[in-house]
């Protein structure tokens, strides 16, 4: 983008009465033969030092941070910091204002090929410098993201003697031309001094969170211990990553939001993320074990711990950017009229709602650039549009993780479908993303502390209107996604796609937690939940080993009413599946209409006595990393030398892949399709980066491997018989 026009859009400013008088052929930095980072840095700090270009800022050096993700120390170039925060506390991300990268040869510019002719990929053209340029600024960007409550941040990368600020949020990155600092300063020293002059939240603050007072940081952190220990002593389910909420290097915020029932503004504590998205675009969920202010919530079926009166008020809260789409209505929209529709097994919800502004929601704006045609700097590519800033406080629940026996697991799998059947019966809700993550347990909805199932995560739901069919951008879970849908990406979502994938949840939970014997789990998890195939580009598909499992038996389970039902399920969606690809047509039919004979064969097995469910204990997670020999096909959010980078839908980890918002289909695309070990340094630190397990070179993918080199080998032998029959017409 234009550098002039960057200044005007995104740093508004009344006047520019203030700015230091300079002349246009004047040198910023004096010393024109900068040859290493430290030079850079040095004259740089002095220049706007001298010029009083931020008098509100400090720009200091040698920041050093770890980067939770990466698992690695983090340097950092430069830093800006507010005078005006905690006095002593400067060098760490919480009072970061922006990072400058600093990189002492232009050649490893990687946004230098960004406006290139469309004729050409912009991969082939890349070197490895710009690959780990691209690596390294997408893991400060996630550092920095993942410390702050931001709507956007800027950066500043200085390239020899060019400089582009970068303008990030959660929809794409806007990038600026390249300037020669050293020969017109005036345009770099103008963004310090507009900087300077801006407010918080127009420097990409969020308003709607302040830090908490010692005071606060005392309760959450007496509550999460007062739980911890109960749970430790068996009073309360133990909740996995509650630990989070007492990291000490992170910062402790406050956040406002107005209570749905009472209509006061509410505080919610919160620290560090107990689960929180590794991808700096897209919806960048985020959750919080947070402790809430003021009287204890008065619930009778959220009160799970009535010995606790400090740990009775933590709630979970879920902070993420929701797609701004008239189809799909917003979670907390979705979330009222299952409520209205006294829709069982769905999470209380205390307060929802976009997080606004000064009365204005917080929206991202990199879309504008992207959807302004005229515009010579706009990059041709699907993006995903405009995300809003949206905020849940729901019940404090458990993941499906935490499950006590196989008969636990088979209730709360069945109190999970009975959401997802009665939101498509009475409502007409299609949920779209059915998997592990989405399913969680509350010991609130029966005595003794047994577990209940409970649906979340709506967020990418869909409402089906009279006579119309669900066909957006592709939304799922991978490794729960249905057959048809892994096999036909131009397939129309239906209710039955839903229904199968909560057959694979209960599946994939039961060989992590439950007993059993037969084929090695981990060729299981390979063949069945992993395997994809791709042509090279981001699209990939698979679901070819679920077919064969539903076709032969390979797993037995030493509880026999467990073993039964999932011998029954396979057996039911293998008749759908009549054969490969081809559902049973009147079966699909009677799903369609009434999807309730899967909820009678869960109670059939619920039904059977106790001794039926001997052998049922659940086990620690007998595949933590998930029995993963391959990874599957991951979407990372490198930054690619663009205009505009797409935002890319990501939640969980890079072995539960999501897919929700359009892929980007250019050769410039942000998204990368990993296969195989890494292969260059770029690569590695990428996976890396993404918490992606390489491929060891001696269980390289075989499946598809062969699959990928047989079609490529076909495609090869029609080309030279096509070329020999076109020889010899023309020799003819």
């Amino acid at each position: 983008m234009d550098f002039r026009s960057f200044l005007t859009a995104y740093t508004e400013c009344s006047s520019s009465v203030g700015l230091p008088r300079m002349s246009a052929k004047s040198t910023f930095i004096h010393n024109s033969t900068l040859s290493t980072i430290h030079e850079i840095e040095t004259q740089l700090m002095l220049a706007i030092s001298k010029h009083g270009l931020c008098s509100h800022h400090n720009l200091e050096r040698h920041t050093i941070i770890t980067d939770d993700h990466a698992g690695r120390a983090i340097r950092l170039n430069l830093c800006l910091y507010s005078r005006n925060e905690v006095p002593g506390v400067s060098s760490d991300w919480v009072n970061m204002e922006f990072f400058v990268d600093i990189h002492a040869d232009q050649n490893e510019d990687p946004f230098r090929h960004a406006f290139a002719s469309s004729g050409h990929s912009l991969r082939s053209k890349r070197e490895e410098t710009h690959k780990e340029a691209l690596a390294c600024l997408e893991t400060y960007l996630r550092a920095q993201f993942s410390r702050q409550h931001r709507t956007f941040t800027f950066a500043l990368c200085i390239f020899g003697r060019y400089a582009r600020v970068l303008r990030i949020d959660r929809a794409g990155v806007v990038v600026t031309e390249a300037i020669n600092y050293i020969q017109n300063f005036r345009l770099l020293a103008e963004f310090f001094w507009r900087y300077n002059q801006l407010s918080r939240s127009q420097r990409g603050f969020d308003s709607s969170v302040i830090p908490a007072t010692s005071d606060e940081k005392d309760l959450l952190t007496k509550a999460v211990l007062q739980y911890l220990k109960a749970a430790e002593e068996g009073i309360v389910r133990r909740y996995p990553t509650m630990e989070s909420a007492l990291a000490k290097d992170s910062p402790t915020y406050k956040i406002e939001m107005i209570d749905r029932y009472t209509g006061e503004p509410t505080h919610y504590i919160v620290r560090k993320p107990c689960v929180e998205s590794a991808h700096v675009l897209g919806r960048a969920t985020r959750g919080f074990v947070a402790f809430k202010t003021g009287p204890s919530i008065q619930k009778d079926d959220y009160d799970v711990t009535p010995p606790l009166p400090l740990a009775k008020n933590l709630v979970f809260v879920k902070d993420y950017w929701r797609r701004h789409s008239c189809d799909s209505p917003a979670e907390s929209d979705l979330l009222d009229k299952l409520e209205d529709l006294e829709i069982p097994h769905v999470p209380v919800s205390f307060t929802a709602s976009d997080v606004y502004t000064e009365g204005q929601a917080q929206v991202t704006k990199s879309h504008l650039l992207s959807n302004a045609r005229s515009s010579k700097w706009r990059r041709p590519c699907q993006v995903c549009g405009m995300l809003v800033h949206h905020r849940i406080v729901q019940q404090l629940s458990f993941p499906l993780s935490t499950v006590k026996d196989a008969r636990e697991l088979v209730q709360v799998v069945r109190d999970a479908l009975q959401a997802l059947i009665d939101a498509y019966m009475k409502a007409r809700i299609l949920h779209r993303d059915v998997s592990s993550n989405n399913i969680l347990i509350s010991s609130s909805d029966a005595p003794a502390g047994e577990g209940r199932g409970l649906l979340n995560d709506w967020d990418v739901a869909h409402k089906i209107e009279p006579g119309s069919t669900v066909r957006p951008s592709r939304a799922g879970t991978w490794r729960f996604m249905s057959m048809e849908l892994l096999y036909n990406k131009e397939k129309d979502h239906e209710i039955v796609d839903d229904l199968e994938s909560m057959f694979w949840v209960l599946l994939y939970n039961a060989l992590h937690h439950c007993k059993h014997t037969g084929i090695p789990p981990r060729d299981l998890f390979d063949e069945v939940f992993t395997v994809f195939k791709s042509d090279g580009t981001p699209e990939t598909s698979g679901g070819v080993k679920k077919h064969a499992f539903l076709r032969k038996n390979t797993v037995v389970f030493s509880c026999p009413a467990l073993n039964d039902l999932i011998t029954s399920l396979r057996t039911f969606w293998f008749r759908f599946h009549s054969s490969h690809s081809v559902r049973d047509p009147e079966l699909h039919r009677r799903l369609r209409s009434d999807p309730s004979e899967l909820l009678e064969l869960f109670d059939l097995a619920l039904r059977k006595g106790p001794e039926a469910w001997v052998n049922s204990e659940s086990t620690a997670d007998q595949y933590p990393h998930g029995g993963i020999t391959k990874p599957s096909p991951v979407l990372l959010t490198t930054l690619a030398p663009c205009n505009i980078l797409p935002a890319v839908d990501i939640l969980r980890s890079s072995s539960d892949k999501t897919i929700a918002g359009p892929a980007c289909s250019s050769p410039r695309a942000i998204s990368t399709t990993l296969h195989g070990p890494p292969k260059t340094r770029g690569q590695k630190r990428a996976l890396e980066s993404a918490n992606v397990v390489p491929i060891p070179p001696s269980k390289k993918i075989k499946v598809d491997r062969s699959d990928a080199q047989q079609q490529r080998k076909k495609r090869r032998h029609s080309a030279r018989l096509h070329a020999r029959s076109k020889q010899r017409i023309s020799d003819k």
